[in-house]
């Protein structure tokens, strides 16, 4: 593909629960398209100059969902360069989030079931969220409290048939079967 960057193009903002590959699909969607690409988790911790889990542990979640929301502000006003957005797994709670995000571009949720999630992430220690003796409730339970806040998405689409390699294991699949087998379900 590898076609140049547009400015007359939306940006394109990926949303999901952690672990639905919202970082891994992005950076291949700006390989594939030559667009810029900005992850708000990055941003943030770039800022802070600290790790998530973290800011999580000496500052507390709502301190970072201020500075996703932060985050989100200062994209709406940089160059209109259009570009790829990784975003938090948390940064569609707040109502005022979800406004931004849809000011900011088309907005796409990589739905994942929860196994497969919780196969992807059961063994990650950098996520705050699932530091509890049942992660994969904190999964269940995110996925239906989130859930019901997706209805301001551009698009739906299932990331589950494609398994990025960090979360594979060794010899994990490469991006092209997201690309090919993909399901979108547009809202």
């Amino acid at each position: 593909m590898n076609k140049a960057a547009s400015t007359s193009l939306p940006n394109i903002i990926l949303i999901g629960l952690m672990g639905c590959g919202k970082t891994t699909i992005g950076k291949e969607l700006h390989r594939e398209t030559n667009l810029g690409f900005t992850d708000t988790d990055q941003l943030i911790e770039r800022q802070t100059g600290m790790h998530i889990p973290q800011i999580f542990k000496i500052h507390g979640e709502s301190h970072f969902r201020d500075l996703e929301t932060g985050i989100l502000q200062q994209l709406q006003t940089a160059a209109a360069q259009s570009r790829i957005i990784s975003t938090g797994g948390g940064i569609i709670i707040r109502p005022e989030n979800r406004l931004l995000l849809k000011k900011l571009g088309f907005v796409v949720w990589l739905h994942t079931d929860v196994n497969i999630l919780y196969q992807r992430i059961s063994r990650c220690t950098n996520r705050p969220l699932l530091q509890q003796p049942n992660p994969k409730a904190v999964l269940e339970h995110l996925m239906k409290e989130r859930s019901s806040d997706l209805k301001f998405t551009s698009m739906k689409s299932h990331s589950a048939f494609w398994n990025p390699p960090e979360y594979s294991g060794p010899g994990g699949n490469n991006a092209d079967p997201f690309f090919r087998e993909r399901e979108i379900f547009s809202f």
